[in-house]
């Protein structure tokens, strides 16, 4: 028994605290980049659940082999080799899936991944100030205690939100693209315009950090989601709307400026003198119907709030019916009917309240136009059309209607309108007009001295170096103002109607009444200065192609 306690180790050395500090020590980056691997693999759209049974699950076989080998060397090796087999799998695996610029080493000097330590610093520039969904002031983090991927995505978002900003984009658009890069456009004084790509990796942290901004749930990636921020930018305070939707192709996010969204001015949409008089001798009739129409986008609902507003709400009743409201109108019973199913009940219902007027959005059906055509007997109604003309228009709303003597009884106009671009003031080219252009728009050389135009071809300074206009960023255009044609009704145009006379006689019937068409009203503001002859014909063009 002695010779036997004799040949035991001493006490304590069965464990040998040199060799457990040791795997502790190569332990803890298994354990660091378990969690890094859970939510990278999320951006690069894996299965988190594969992944991270695959790390935990390598990483644990590599520690029971290594505590359970004789050879505690040998042990090691295999650990090692285990994990690195585990972490090679996956950046193969996730490089083979992304584009060149978010290859591991790229992300690495992209998000200061491992370089959290001391004497890491990111500058933070704020240039739009931003207030969140509940108008709370959102300040940006502390480059000596946030991380560097902190401060850059909060830069990143600095950098899109003043990006739209400057480029005055009413709307603006994050969706997933092709070769894991995601596409960035903008719409411009209602021109597309695509902007340089970013990765999938970087809109992804972009679009997570704006939700919860926005008071969107940053956990949901499929579901739609709607929110709000606020942006302070060169003193001016303009709300955006967010919009949040999910693909198996990654996140998109939508924003709309709400400052372009609508105006609720007469005055300023854009109308002639005369236009103006006669819309508002018609809407300050007791009753009849006018139908206000355009292409989507064109500021239909501009226009309709606007001839809502010049209307006394003190001493008369004013109900709108609308999908969804655009803005909040003072004194005026504004009802949201949502579904376009359930306009007719809710239609129905206002006129049993029995206001003065009323304003509809929209005409989907037979029945909404029975209604409207019966209400105009004794209240003003103002009812919105998709068209791309006014005769488009009336024709829309005599097949609604059904009956083209119900449909024309109180008919007391039909408007029309298109926007088109103004001219930068500051860096517009006078030209001489084409003679042949001039005479196709009834125009001669006399008349004419010079249009202009936005700039043609890249502009450049004695140096070579490119000239930006600063107040249009190159494009040749700020804002957009509205082009009008009003075909108002008459004793001889509602009966030439009704009789179903032929287009070119209620066309020459409309002439007589002193009836300017959309392209006419258009080529005035060319002959002002105010837009080019290009953008007229891109506008005309566009609405035939609709019409088609």
């Amino acid at each position: 028994m002695t010779v036997i306690l004799a040949g035991l180790p001493p006490l304590g050395g069965y464990v040998s605290l040199v060799k457990v500090v040791f795997m502790l020590v190569l332990v803890t980056p298994w354990l660091a980049i378990l969690p890094w691997i859970h939510h990278d693999v999320a951006r690069v759209r894996g299965s988190q659940t594969q992944w991270t049974l695959t790390v935990l699950g390598g990483g644990v076989v590599g520690i029971l082999v290594w505590l359970l080998w004789p050879v505690y060397f040998v042990g090691l090796v295999v650990y090692l080799l285990l994990f690195a087999a585990v972490v090679a799998g996956y950046v193969v695996w996730r490089d083979a899936r992304v584009g060149p610029g978010d290859k591991m080493i790229s992300v690495i000097r992209a998000r200061g991944f491992m370089l959290r330590g001391k004497g890491v610093k990111v500058d933070v520039v704020e240039r739009v100030k931003i207030y969140d969904d509940r108008n709370v002031l959102v300040a940006p983090p502390d480059p000596d205690t946030a991380s560097v991927p902190e401060c850059e995505t909060y830069n990143s978002v600095q950098n899109f939100l003043a990006s739209m900003l400057i480029n005055r984009a009413s709307e603006a658009d994050i969706s997933p693209g092709s070769q894991q890069s995601a596409v960035i456009r903008f719409i411009v004084d209602g021109v597309l315009s695509v902007q340089p790509s970013m990765s999938l990796i970087e809109s992804d942290m972009l679009i997570q950090a704006l939700k919860p901004l926005a008071g969107l749930d940053p956990e949901e990636r499929r579901r739609p989601q709607e929110g709000l921020l606020s942006l302070d930018f060169a003193g001016k305070q303009i709300e955006i709307g967010v919009t949040t939707t999910g693909s198996t192709g990654g996140q998109r996010m939508q924003f709309r400026a709400m400052h372009e969204a609508l105006r609720t001015k007469i005055d300023e949409l854009g109308m002639t003198d005369d236009i103006r008089k006669r819309i508002r001798a018609i809407s300050g009739a007791k009753s009849g119907l006018v139908v206000v129409s355009g292409r989507i986008g064109s500021g239909v609902t501009s226009t309709l709030y606007s001839i809502l507003r010049g209307i006394d709400a003190y001493t008369k009743r004013l109900v709108t019916l609308e999908a969804r409201t655009s803005a909040d109108m003072e004194n005026v019973t504004q009802t949201v009917y949502g579904d376009a199913k359930k306009l007719p009940a809710a239609l129905t219902a206002a006129i049993r309240r029995d206001p003065d007027v009323i304003m509809v959005d929209a005409c989907p059906d037979a029945e909404t136009a029975e209604l409207i055509a019966n209400a105009a007997a004794d209240k003003l109604v103002i009812v919105g059309v998709g068209a791309v003309d006014t005769f488009t228009a009336l024709a829309l709303w005599l097949k609604a209607r059904g009956d083209a003597g119900a449909a024309m009884a109180n008919l007391r106009g039909v408007l029309c309108q298109a926007l088109i671009r103004n001219l930068c003031p500051a860096c517009r080219q006078p030209y001489r007009p084409d003679p042949q252009l001039l005479a196709k728009a009834n125009l001669t050389s006399s008349q004419i001295e010079r249009f202009y135009r936005a700039p043609e071809g890249d502009r450049v300074d004695e140096d070579g170096e490119p000239i930006v206009c600063p107040s249009c960023q190159g494009t040749g255009y700020i804002g957009r103002t509205g082009v009008f044609e009003l075909l108002e009704i008459n004793d001889e145009i509602r009966q030439l109607v009704i009789d179903k006379a032929q287009l070119a006689q209620i066309k020459a019937a409309c002439r007589k009444n002193n009836m300017q068409y959309l392209q006419e009203n258009a080529l005035q503001k060319v002959i002002d200065g105010l837009t080019s002859i290009q953008e007229v014909i891109r506008v005309t063009q566009q609405g035939k192609k609709k019409k088609k």
